[in-house]
């Protein structure tokens, strides 16, 4: 289908040039309108929402060859992209837009003017197919005292859709910066809160022994920190013989930026860690505190009690 058939199906394509301030986190030389002149799905920011099934359709009168996608950059050290290319989230959907066949992938730094110093250009070729790819981008140092920096993707050439053969889709695309552990505060316990110190030394020597079993929480946080992941250290782990006798939690919920998902941890005498949800289009990019809730447990030998040894964030920086 070319793009005047598309147009029949009440789709109006209007290039739209944005500002430079990021929407979302992104921003687009063009994107695909409907006929209320409204984006939607189709916006810059549906490239970095966390979703395969939403899209950045490039929205101008062309083969798309020459369009472009920037993402604001935080301060860090850049080491890959993962990009879907296409319009997701299966295989049948993919092939019914184009999708870039090569990029070029221009990185900046802002200065503290907020000027862009160009870091680094990279050139990418994709396989026609539905897949995340990783792009390595050398461990390049991101931003000065005040600001990060953009990566533009410049589309250089594209794979013709079965249905919209020039309408150019990516689903998402994800920065990766280097993740460190970083300072982690307790605001709020569910039961003994003379031992929240005892939960973010770091140390499987000393640990907090909740009241009860299933349905303990905490909550911590780190202030002024990107924070991309979160290390728990189940049980007491001071010896294998503690770390039996206690119950250890099993099953948590993690509760953040008002996203709640549950993750399994092993019964291992380790710290074990998860990734947190990815918002504006780079790892750490969630913020505030974090709660996790115990659901399920592991039963200990000889005590009911929960106990659990450590909890960490991690992050991409340090943005006070």
């Amino acid at each position: 289908m070319t793009r005047s058939a598309h147009a029949i199906f009440a789709v109006t394509l209007v290039s739209l040039w944005l500002p430079t301030a990021a929407l979302a986190g992104a921003v687009a030389s063009s994107e695909l309108q409907d006929s209320w002149g409204e984006s939607g799905a189709s916006a810059s920011n549906s490239a970095v929402d966390g979703s395969l099934e939403t899209a950045w359709i490039e929205g101008n009168e062309n083969d798309g060859v020459g369009e472009w996608i920037e993402l604001d950059l935080p301060r860090g050290t850049l080491k890959s992209f993962t990009v879907s290319v296409g319009k997701g989230p299966d295989d049948v959907q993919f092939k019914r837009y184009a999708r870039p066949k090569q990029i070029d992938i221009d990185i900046f730094s802002l200065d503290d003017a907020q000027n862009p110093i160009q870091v680094t250009q990279i050139t990418h070729a994709f396989d026609d197919t539905w897949a995340a790819v990783t792009i390595e981008a050398g461990d390049q140092l991101i931003g000065g005292d005040l600001w990060g920096g953009k990566a533009r993707f410049t589309i250089r050439s594209v794979y013709t859709g079965t249905d919209f053969d020039t309408l150019v889709a990516i689903s998402e695309i994800r920065a990766n910066f280097k993740v460190d552990p970083c300072p982690t505060m307790v605001v709020e316990m569910s039961s003994n809160p003379g031992d929240k110190g005892k939960l973010t030394d770091e140390s499987p020597k000393s640990v907090w022994i909740a009241a009860g079993g299933a349905e303990e929480w905490v909550t911590v946080e780190s202030p002024d920190w990107s924070i991309s992941r979160i290390g728990i250290f189940p049980g007491h782990g001071s010896s294998s013989s503690n770390f039996a006798a206690y119950s250890r939690p099993k099953t948590v919920d993690i509760r953040v930026m008002m996203e709640t998902f549950t993750v399994t941890l092993e019964d291992k005498r380790e710290l074990q860690w998860f990734d947190l949800p990815v918002t504006g289009g780079y790892n750490g990019s969630s913020w505030g505190e974090v709660r996790v809730q115990v659901r399920d447990v592991y039963a200990g030998g000889s005590h009911a009690e929960v106990a659990i040894s450590d909890i960490i964030l991690a992050a991409i920086n340090y943005g006070g």
